[in-house]
């Protein structure tokens, strides 16, 4: 069976598509911009691979989080839930020559949200699942852990 979950019009480019992501990941090693990352444990532990490209991605998490600009938090299922990550997002804080704004990742395309009353629910929704995620050695324990029952 073909997996068509991320390609509904078996169009997809899959190889440039993995080269524009290697390629963006170029920013994560420039000093000059810092980053956090939130994921949940859910997305951690779903799995549209083998095992081996899981344990791939996890070793890569745990690699960019031992960069000095890059923070990576990782929200556990078993923490109470006080705030529902509807869908994700990207929070451009530090913009050079505009206001902040979010971007969103819809299956067909992204949204772009500027307002700045909309911009700060995005804000309010990352600071309180924030507070619920793993970060540092608690996140690097949980990668191991999780690495293992792959």
């Amino acid at each position: 069976m073909e997996f068509l979950a991320s390609d509904l019009t078996g169009e997809q480019d899959y190889a440039a598509a993995m080269q524009r992501r290697l390629e963006r990941q170029q920013i994560l090693y420039d000093q000059s911009h810092t980053f956090e990352f939130l994921l949940t444990e859910a997305a951690l532990r779903w799995r549209p691979g083998p095992r081996e490209l899981m344990v791939a991605q996890l070793d890569r998490i745990a690699s960019v989080a031992t960069l000095s600009n890059v923070t990576i938090g990782v929200v556990p299922l078993d923490v109470e839930a006080h705030a529902v990550p509807w869908h994700g997002f990207t929070l451009n804080e530090d913009v050079d020559d505009g206001e902040p704004f979010v971007q969103v990742e819809t299956m067909h395309a992204y949204l772009t949200v500027e307002r700045p009353e909309d911009v700060d629910v995005y804000r309010r929704q990352y600071a309180v699942l924030r507070e619920s995620a793993a970060m540092g050695q608690q996140l690097t324990d949980f990668l191991n852990s999780l690495r293992l029952e792959l």
